[in-house]
């Protein structure tokens, strides 16, 4: 960030992004960052901003599931078509379809 000219200070005073989500199903919570809370918008372009989304599986340190540039994102609490998968000791995991109706995904 100190490369576009984001100081800490900046960091500080972005109520919003760093923001706690429950993802993973597990104790900790998982962490969505989103840039596009940053005043400045030096990180964004027509592609949008930086989104990144950090779980946290288990004894494991925190792992990046998702870095893209977005044009916007919502994080549905239910019903959601998009589920972590992962074990608990599992090294990396990855966002997959996530039936709504209790069926077996396709």
């Amino acid at each position: 960030m100190a490369e576009v000219g984001i100081d800490a200070r900046q960091v500080d005073q972005a109520t919003g992004l760093f923001k706690p989500v429950d993802l993973s199903a597990q104790a900790a919570p998982d962490w969505l960052v989103d840039y596009n809370i940053l005043a400045s918008g030096q990180l964004c372009g027509t592609g949008g901003c930086p989104l990144q989304v950090w779980v946290k599986i288990g004894p494991a340190p925190y792992a990046l599931a998702f870095d893209r540039q977005t044009l916007g994102h919502e994080v549905v609490r239910h019903g959601s078509s998009r589920r972590w998968r992962g074990d608990a000791d599992a090294k990396d995991g990855h966002f997959a379809a996530a039936s709504i109706w209790g069926k077996p995904t396709r």
